[in-house]
């Protein structure tokens, strides 16, 4: 991994994560956009095939941003990916690992990690918009 993109990617990683973002309609924009990303569906993420290694692949991915980027637990995540405990810690490591030995993997996962973030600002200003509009009536 180039240094630049080591630096990105501990920045988006270290990033404090307040409780108040773990909700089910984050775990459910971050599947929606890495099944968009990687042509899978939430079925295909939730199936209990193991056999298709782009499936796995997706899903270990979701697992990794759930609880890198959005700071949930592994009970959190096992929940929104209707797996068991040692299956998500395993998914996270297993993204991590790749990352470090493919830079571009690395890369596309930081890339998506910040299309994620641009959503969840986007939620929160139109929450905003509507919080505002409200006390004004």
């Amino acid at each position: 991994m180039g240094s630049g993109l080591l630096v990105e990617w501990a920045r988006i990683s270290q990033t404090p994560k307040p409780s108040l973002v773990k909700s089910l309609a984050d775990a459910q924009m971050v599947l929606d956009i890495v099944c968009k990303a990687t042509g899978k569906t939430r079925e295909d993420i939730h199936s209990r095939t193991r056999c298709r290694m782009e499936i796995s692949l997706a899903r270990q991915i979701c697992m990794y941003v759930l609880r890198e980027q959005m700071g949930f637990t592994i009970d959190e995540i096992a929940l929104a990916v209707k797996r068991d405990h040692s299956t998500v810690s395993h998914g996270i490591h297993a993204v991590k690992q790749r990352m470090r030995l493919n830079p571009a993997l690395a890369e596309w996962i930081i890339k998506l990690m910040h299309e994620i973030e641009s959503q969840k600002d986007e939620a929160r200003r139109i929450e905003r918009t509507k919080h505002v509009s409200s006390s004004e009536v």
